[in-house]
């Protein structure tokens, strides 16, 4: 049966809706979340060193244009960069262009949780529940407690999106490649699938952290709650693609160099702590609405389980 794995502390009623209670803690907390998105992007250098050189090899899998030698004819050709791309500053631009693309891709990969370190990930994600819970905080033995005690499924929800998300890619890669127009629906069939495993990985460490059930479990809920609030799961996944992926690439095709510092310091200072809070809040919506009722005594939780969701509580 479910048990949370802390037990000692019960919710405490909201006095505004979630939207408001949600900005509120972000803004109470605001330099907790800033301090734990810079240990976390530090936590994560590996990852993000395997992730730029996994984005370098995948990129041109997807066209010849996204290799180094053709990416400064390619931008010339859409009128990007200018007339005098060819010449020696304009190619070092374009150069870095590329790069930073990469960077881009690779910073999307770790700051949506598909590519990170679980354990680093489940750190972070023990504190988001505690500001959620309105616990007293402690970031860095908050971090550390989180690391050490769900390090074992934290290891596995990362191997299984790491190796989920390298196939994902590459079957995009290749059906868009091949096949007409029904690869190009196959690929689209893998985006969709691609994105949708966004949600459920950032849900699955938020419930690494928040319920006492087996990994497979887990994803099992993680799954059912994505169907079930689909809409606004969408609604955060769109907040994430635009602020990890479609405002960054717009800024640095400025080739501003104020531009690249904006992108750069919003990544390691705030805006990966904005999204990853932002599903963890909504993943313990879920877990107070679907898994268990909060209004019950704490000695109850463990045995009294909301019969009106089809979500596993465990057995």
């Amino acid at each position: 049966m479910f048990k949370d794995k802390n037990v000692n502390i019960d919710y405490v009623e909201e006095e505004h809706g979630p939207l408001y209670t949600f900005f509120s803690s972000f803004g109470t907390y605001f330099l907790n979340f800033m301090s734990a998105n810079i240990i976390y992007i530090i936590l994560n250098i590996p990852a993000m060193i395997i992730c730029f050189l996994f984005a370098l090899f995948l990129l041109p899998q997807f066209s010849s244009a996204f290799t180094p030698e053709n990416f400064v004819e390619y931008m010339n050709s859409l009128g990007i960069v200018g007339n005098k791309v060819m010449n020696d500053v304009g190619g070092d631009a374009v150069f870095q262009v590329y790069y930073l693309i990469v960077l881009i891709i690779s910073m999307f990969l770790v700051g949506s949780g598909l590519m990170s370190i679980g354990p680093f990930e489940t750190g972070v994600q023990y504190l988001y529940r505690n500001i959620y819970r309105k616990n007293v905080i402690f970031l860095i033995s908050d971090i550390k407690d989180g690391i050490t005690k769900n390090a074992k499924q934290a290891f596995k929800a990362m191997l299984i999106s790491y190796a989920f998300t390298g196939v994902l890619l590459f079957a995009i890669a290749f059906y868009v490649n091949n096949f007409g127009s029904f690869g190009t629906g196959v690929a689209a069939f893998f985006v969709a699938v691609f994105l949708f495993f966004i949600i459920i990985q950032n849900m699955v460490y938020q419930m690494i952290v928040a319920v006492d059930l087996p990994l497979k479990k887990i994803y099992k809920n993680a799954v059912l709650f994505l169907f079930m609030r689909f809409g606004p799961c969408l609604l955060l996944l769109g907040i994430t693609i635009l602020l990890l992926l479609i405002l960054p690439y717009f800024l640095l095709l400025t080739t501003k160099f104020i531009a690249y510092a904006v992108v750069i310091v919003a990544y390691i200072t705030i805006l990966v702590s904005f999204i990853q809070f932002m599903f963890a809040y909504y993943t313990e919506e879920l877990i107070k609405t679907y898994v268990f009722k909060p209004s019950l005594p704490v000695e109850k939780e463990e045995s009294e389980v909301n019969d009106s969701s089809n979500v596993d509580s465990g057995d």
